[in-house]
């Protein structure tokens, strides 16, 4: 038997949530809005037009609880897939109101964050002086610079996603509501679906976001319990 421990040593490692407090862009260090979805679904087994010996899952209900205690169900119509669109498309109108909620509780200092950031994306100013010999002009950011801003700017937009959880969802929940979160998503997305982030492990999804909705399995996101 044998224990292998792997570590990082660096001379220099970025604390961001200090920088971003030390700012003024983030409240506290460890910070958190507290504020998540988790979803589940059932489905029933149905057997295949073309085949009496095979059956798949095929999703019939999906349920929604907030950490505010808000609930919420969606029942398919039919059993055509394209009732099971309606019902999943229904569930992400849903989450995006609640997504719309969590926005409102991030404090404004976050948001002038994103902004501040963003900007200095833009035009890619340092956030030092140039020592040139016109005065209290900014100069160019370097590379490192810039990357430390995108580090910030990730962070900060973190909080106005919405996390939606699932218990084993990477391998069974997503994997079901997979094609019919496909076509909602990109039935509004359009030609800006490159906006769809997807991480895959196998045949299963540790996650699947886009328009500031996250699915995400619980045991791959939240601390040991």
């Amino acid at each position: 038997f044998v224990q292998i421990k792997q570590s990082v040593n660096s001379g220099y490692m970025e604390n961001i949530e200090a920088d971003l407090v030390d700012d003024g862009y983030l409240p506290c260090e460890g910070w958190s809005p507290d504020y998540f979805t988790t979803f589940d679904i059932e489905c029933i087994m149905s057997q295949f037009k073309h085949s009496e010996e095979r059956v798949y899952h095929n999703l019939a209900t999906i349920a929604t609880l907030s950490s505010d205690k808000c609930q919420r169900g969606f029942t398919r119509r039919d059993e055509t897939f394209e009732s099971s669109v309606v019902m999943v498309s229904e569930m992400v109108e849903y989450l995006l109101d609640v997504r719309d909620k969590l926005r409102h509780l991030v404090p404004d200092c976050i948001r002038q964050g994103i902004d501040f950031y963003t900007h200095r994306l833009k035009t890619k100013l340092s956030m030092t002086k140039s020592l040139t010999e016109d005065n209290n002009e900014e100069k160019r950011a370097s590379f490192h610079e810039l990357a430390h801003f995108r580090k910030k700017l990730k962070y900060l937009q973190s909080f106005l996603r919405l996390n939606v959880y699932s218990w084993y969802g990477e391998t069974y929940d997503v994997p079901v509501v997979y094609p019919m979160l496909a076509f909602a998503f990109w039935g509004r997305l359009g030609e800006r679906a490159e906006g769809i982030n997807i991480i895959k492990r196998g045949a299963g999804y540790m996650l699947l976001e886009a328009m500031g909705i996250s699915f995400r399995d619980f045991k791959n996101y939240t601390a040991p319990m």
